[in-house]
């Protein structure tokens, strides 16, 4: 007897009950620092709109290993960003250019 003898014989459904499709449009800005443990986790990041500051897409710390990965599908008339990285020591702005799937921009040095 195999196991789809047993599943049928108790009357269970086979079929799946969800299905997989892909999802459309969704962008990502993707943000990598030299910055790890604890200087990457004291380190800030802010990004905007770069035509309007006021539209905040992100505002937190970096992930330990020094990267940040933002959704934009929240922002879609949103064209460049502005990326401004602030730590103890350095304070430094950055506009990036989104694209339609992932961008992404490192900080060096």
């Amino acid at each position: 007897m195999v196991v789809e003898d047993i599943v049928d014989d108790a009357g269970w459904d086979l079929e799946p009950t969800s299905e997989v499709r892909p999802v459309a449009g969704v962008r990502y800005l993707v943000v990598q620092t030299a910055l790890r443990s604890a200087q990457a986790e004291a380190a800030w990041v802010t990004i905007t709109d770069a035509a309007d500051s006021a539209v905040v897409l992100f505002e937190g710390a970096l992930r330990s290993d020094g990267s940040v990965h933002i959704p934009l599908d929240s922002a879609p008339d949103v064209k460049v960003a502005r990326v401004v990285l602030e730590t103890p020591r350095q304070h430094r702005t950055v506009e990036v250019e989104l694209s339609a799937g992932t961008s992404a921009l490192k900080f060096e040095g």
